[in-house]
């Protein structure tokens, strides 16, 4: 009988092992490498968990000191704060014009930095070339509109007026009537118009042209409130009114005050009606409160002083006891109007009530060529344009624009922000995340 051949079974067994010893290593390395790669990925989302905490708790902490700030509450120049159980640091520094605030958040030694810049005023955003209450706004002859218009009420033209931008006439009774828009138009009515973007309403007629895409059965858009309370030229008038009055001028004169030659005013209340004559060089240097009427009888040139830096400046028109027939503009001739840079404006503002009480007074009427930096505002009132006036801004219950008037809104309003109040607060102007 033949033996079996040991040496054969025997080198048979160590290939196993063999095979066996190389798909071990081979199945260690392969988990070697996802345990390489696990692990790798579970530090990259610590990390990540870690900076997302710093950032998330230096936002939270950047918040809460700007808005201490902003309310002219008490701030150190350093703050130690603790948000979530992340510790942050908050340092307020001292700069031109204003303040910077940056809040660094620590998680485990990984830290994120937020900084804001403030500035000294009070903030206002004008978004739209022309805003009204239920007023609406009217446009008649060859007026225009350069920017978007937003209204509580209606919007009406003749012949087409062109608004070169969106149309908007909210709430359930906006009507838009013979309006060409370049841009979309929004209203629960649309009639006799051309829109060459989109179209948003509930009843539309056959005489209305949209090249864009008809939207039947949108909803009608919110009313939206005006960019200045009642409550913020309040504020402005008693700063005025605190800062010193021209009540001797105004009796010596008779109770009309009148300006020929050139003057600083600012911040300052004159109780009376005010006429500026000729073309004297009026430099405003704050806030000023004209209880009374305001008229230019020729070009007066009005700048803001150089120490207001980039800010705006409200010249106040408003007899507290007689706003219907009184705190009334009018604004005849040329002038000019010049600002400190970008977004440094002068505002003209009637608080004339007789529009929103259905009489018949203007609360601000400019006649002729008015152009630069200047804003018009009648919260309550009628502003009416007439021939080739020419303005950056409007805003009022109810706008009537005639003749070859123009507005050309100007996208630094978006952001304007006015000379300090008695408040002493701040407005953000950026806020972003810094190395």
């Amino acid at each position: 009988m033949q033996q079996p051949n040991v040496r054969s079974r025997r080198d048979g067994g160590q290939v196993m092992l063999l095979i066996v010893i190389l798909l071990l290593a081979g199945t260690l390395l392969v988990v070697s490498g996802i345990m390489a790669v696990t692990r790798g990925q579970v530090r990259v989302l610590t990390e990540l968990s870690f900076a997302k905490s710093a950032y998330q708790a230096a936002e939270g902490a950047l918040e809460e000191v700007v808005y201490r700030h902003h309310k002219a509450l008490q701030v150190s120049g350093t703050e130690n704060l603790t948000l979530s159980g992340t510790p942050v640091t908050v340092v307020t520094s001292n700069i031109s014009g204003g303040i910077e605030v940056t809040a660094t958040g620590d998680v485990s030694g990984r830290t994120r930095n937020v900084q804001a810049i403030l500035l000294e005023g009070d903030g206002a955003s004008f978004s739209f070339g022309v805003q009204t209450d239920n007023g609406g706004i009217i446009l008649e002859n060859n007026s225009s509109i350069n920017g978007n218009v937003y209204s509580n009420g209606t919007v009406v033209g003749q012949n087409l007026n062109i608004v070169r931008g969106t149309v908007i006439s909210a709430g359930p009774n906006g009507f838009v009537d013979d309006i060409h828009a370049t841009g979309s138009a929004y209203a629960h009515e649309i009639e006799d118009s051309y829109v060459e973007d989109d179209a948003y309403y509930q009843v539309i007629d056959l005489g209305t042209t949209v090249d864009g895409t008809k939207y039947p059965g949108s909803p009608d858009l919110a009313t939206s409130t005006l960019p200045i309370t009642d409550n913020l030229l309040d504020s402005w008038s008693a700063f005025a009114a605190s800062s010193g009055d021209m009540t001797a001028e105004c009796t010596a004169a008779g109770g009309t005050l009148v300006f020929d030659a050139d003057v600083t005013l600012g911040p300052i209340m004159i109780p009376c009606d005010v006429e500026f004559e000729k073309t004297p060089t009026v430099t405003v240097a704050g806030v000023i409160w004209i209880q009374g009427d305001l008229s230019f009888r020729q070009g007066p040139e009005f700048e803001i002083d150089t120490a207001i830096g980039n800010k705006s400046v409200p010249i106040i028109v408003d007899d507290p006891a007689n706003r219907l027939t009184s705190g009334r503009v009018v604004m005849s001739n040329s002038g000019s109007w010049t600002g400190n840079g970008n977004r440094s404006y002068l505002m003209i503002v009637s608080r004339n009530e007789s529009a929103e009480q259905g009489g018949g007074e203007q609360a601000i009427l400019l006649q002729q060529s008015t152009g630069g930096a200047l804003l018009v505002y009648a919260g309550h009132g009628e502003i009416a344009l007439e021939n080739n006036t020419d303005l950056t801004e409007i805003t009022a219950y109810r706008v009537r624009l005639s003749n070859n008037t123009e507005v050309n809104y100007d996208s630094g309003l978006a952001s304007a922000i006015f000379v300090t109040g008695p408040s002493g607060g701040y407005v953000v102007d950026s806020w972003e995340e810094v190395e």
